[in-house]
């Protein structure tokens, strides 16, 4: 694989042979990864969102030509800021051949819920396990062919600062370039029911699957208006019966759509993760953590806590009183004492020279 000396900004439209996209979280690897890749230098930092543009670059595999973009950082494509609704947009209006989603090995679950949300829109997806390495030094094992079986796309470990698992990545995006994966999760059939309805009136060709863009309108990642802007043949009345399937689900649910839809993927996103970490290692730490946020468990502990707080200062407090008292009395007071009477003798000047410097002190 050799990179062509190519660092410019997106532009719309195709480009000559196959786009792969790069996409994940902010701080998972992505722009180390567009870097080792290329062979160009993209700003990489440890706080999210450096990524603030679309770079893209060309390089060539096996002869071929492949040009990959390199996605601002997003955890979902519900637009919050400019770089996201950058990557949005790239994704939606000018959608590339092949996305390879790059997750952080060390938190997948998190990671995921972007990585279903690619498969829904039926991207042909390739994800890059990065950070292995960090994993396995935290004690964490991932069966990478197991979620690939769950989720129906190919999965590469990969250490982006070493250029591990790299070459394999691109090579799967290439194959997979241009192949919808067969989506093989499902949500709660409430929720599918409803994404069937709406998406059954999505006539006409639109640049994402039916089913994807269903679930953008029910979760208001994608307003109807904007759909309609994509894709005029998407109806007019988009707007409306989308907020009727919003309502529906709202009703049987009891929270809004988007909640709705964002609580379930992400649900979806903890079960796949559970299933695949075969071994946690010296997980302990973070087994304790998750037991201090979750309410059933949080609340008796905070009180445990409390108590033993309050338990320390109020026993051992008065212990460790009782030790200096007795220390003071024995080695520090007599001195005092001594060197103020002799100076001041038995008067009322002695007497609150002696409270102040001698108990007080102790105090």
């Amino acid at each position: 694989m050799s990179a062509v000396a190519c660092h410019q900004p997106a532009r719309h439209g195709r480009r000559a042979g196959t786009t792969i996209a790069l996409a994940g979280n902010p701080n998972v690897g992505k722009s180390t990864i567009f870097n080792r890749l290329t062979g160009l230098e993209v700003l990489t930092t440890n706080y999210p969102g450096a990524t603030v543009e679309l770079n893209t670059a060309t390089v060539r595999l096996d002869g071929q030509v492949v040009t990959l973009v390199d996605l601002p950082g997003l955890y979902c494509l519900t637009c919050t800021s400019g770089d996201q609704c950058a990557a949005r947009e790239a994704l939606l209006k000018w959608p590339p051949d092949a996305v390879v989603a790059i997750v952080d090995a060390t938190n997948l679950a998190r990671n995921l819920y972007l990585v279903l949300q690619l498969i829904d829109l039926g991207f042909p997806v390739v994800v890059a396990l990065n950070l292995a390495d960090a994993a396995q030094r935290a004690g964490i094992r991932i069966d990478a062919q197991q979620l690939a079986d769950l989720l129906g796309v190919p999965v590469v470990p990969t250490v982006g600062t070493r250029g591990w698992g790299l070459r394999e990545v691109l090579t799967e995006a290439v194959r997979a370039a241009g192949q919808a994966p067969a989506v093989r999760h499902r949500y709660s059939p409430t929720l599918e029911r409803e994404v069937a309805r709406l998406a059954s009136s999505l006539d006409g060709q639109i640049p994402l699957s039916r089913r994807g863009a269903a679930l953008l309108l029910l979760e208001g990642a994608l307003q109807p208006a904007a759909l309609a802007a994509i894709a005029p043949q998407a109806g007019a009345a988009l707007a409306e019966r989308t907020a009727s399937a919003a309502a529906r689900l709202e009703a049987a649910s009891g929270e809004p759509a988007a909640v709705a839809v964002a609580r379930e993927r992400h649900a979806l996103a903890e079960r796949i993760a559970a299933k695949v970490t075969v071994s946690r290692g010296e997980f302990r730490g973070r087994a304790a953590w998750r037991a201090a946020v979750r309410p059933a468990s949080g609340v008796p502990l905070l009180i445990a806590v409390l108590a033993a707080v309050f338990a320390t200062l109020f026993w051992g407090g008065g212990a460790l009183a009782g030790l200096v008292d007795g220390a003071w009395g024995r080695l520090a007071s007599p001195p005092i004492r001594a060197l103020l009477l002799a100076l001041f003798g038995e008067g009322v000047a002695a007497r609150t020279l002696l409270w102040g410097f001698d108990a007080g002190l102790n105090a």
